[in-house]
């Protein structure tokens, strides 16, 4: 099946344009980011490969006005699936998701790209193990600009909520925050992640997913954390 895009009048809901997208089997629409005279949003795909179904994304962008392209850059990859993207304070966007770097290992992956062309200003990853899954869930915009980025990341045996704040010009690290949950049972086997991530007007961050704490017991958690220095302030 295709990916759909399409604009509805906002008086009425009639349909004003449509774009069916393809890439291959299983294709869809991650999310969208609307900017002025443009939508943009990231389409996953599952294609046939030479030894089976690759998984890989595309950030496509589509004029607002008529659904026509503006451009596209594909990611390429053994697997991978783009999960959020969202639009900075100068109209610059921020993408996040995931890469394969073999058949059972995931790379996070955040990058910045011009709202203009799609040119990338910088392209960050984050693998933590040779066979554990790390990506990037969700992405939301700090005051200042920089991304406030939310997801997971593997280690030997699982994965860890994480929370991290990236400079705006370069992409590196200000800030993070892991968690692991107890995972009673099965110690070594705590399957933790963020899934959600938004920014307060004052700055401060409130992220939510879920943490492994016992026998088939996955909590909820939402917490809080200073925008500054990503000190907890509640859970």
């Amino acid at each position: 099946h295709d990916a759909l895009a399409l604009k509805l009048d906002p008086t009425d809901g009639h349909l004003l344009w449509r774009r069916d997208l393809s890439l291959g089997d299983d294709d869809g629409v991650a999310v969208t980011a609307v900017a002025a005279g443009s939508v943009t949003l990231i389409r996953n795909a599952h294609t046939p490969g030479p030894t089976g179904y690759d998984d890989h994304w595309t950030i496509q962008q589509l004029s607002s006005a008529d659904g026509s392209d503006r451009w596209q850059i594909d990611l390429p990859a053994p697997g991978g699936h783009g999960e959020a993207i969202v639009e900075g304070p100068n109209g610059d966007l921020v993408a996040v998701g995931e890469l394969g770097t073999t058949a059972t290992d995931r790379t996070a992956i955040a990058l910045r790209l011009r709202h203009d062309d799609g040119g990338e200003t910088w392209r960050v990853t984050h693998d933590t193990h040779a066979d554990g899954n790390d990506v990037g869930r969700a992405v939301a915009i700090h005051p200042s600009g920089d991304p406030i980025v939310a997801g997971e990341v593997g280690n030997a045996d699982s994965t860890d909520f994480l929370v991290a704040r990236l400079d705006r010009a370069t992409g590196l690290e200000v800030w993070r925050l892991e968690l692991d949950g107890i995972g009673r049972y099965f110690p070594q086997y705590a399957f933790d992640g963020a899934n959600d991530v938004t920014v307060a007007p004052s700055g401060d961050v409130v992220a939510s997913g879920h943490l492994d704490n016992g026998f088939f017991d996955t909590d909820a958690v939402i917490l809080k954390l200073d925008g500054t220095t990503g000190v907890e302030r509640w859970r």
